[in-house]
């Protein structure tokens, strides 16, 4: 869900909503359990990871848009910390995204 246009004289910025659902294979939960059995764990990450966003696109310049969010991940994907022996807990994460599209950025 994007709304444009959601304050007076801010007819360019946005804001947005979004929720996803990755599903995990069993061959890659096996895999990631035999890693986590390997650093001493027991037991299987989720099959699911489930994010929430919602952010503001603030249109700063023509070609420059500037995005803070706020992510909500239920079940995060342990596949970048192979070592964990346990499932990592819900978390909220902060970010910012810039899009910059040059030529519009240079009047091209």
């Amino acid at each position: 869900f994007v709304k444009t246009g959601t304050f007076k004289g801010q007819d360019n910025d946005t804001i947005g909503f979004i929720v996803s659902n990755t599903h995990f294979s069993d061959q890659q939960i096996d895999y990631l359990r035999d890693l986590r059995a390997k650093a001493g764990g027991t037991g299987s990450p989720h099959h699911d990871e489930i994010v929430g966003e919602i952010n503001y696109g603030w249109a700063a310049l023509p070609g420059l848009r500037i995005l803070p969010n706020v992510q909500y991940v239920i079940n995060p994907d342990p596949i970048y910390a192979s070592k964990r022996t346990t499932n990592i807990p819900s978390a909220i994460v902060l970010g910012v995204r810039i899009d910059v599209k040059l030529a519009q950025l240079f009047g091209g």
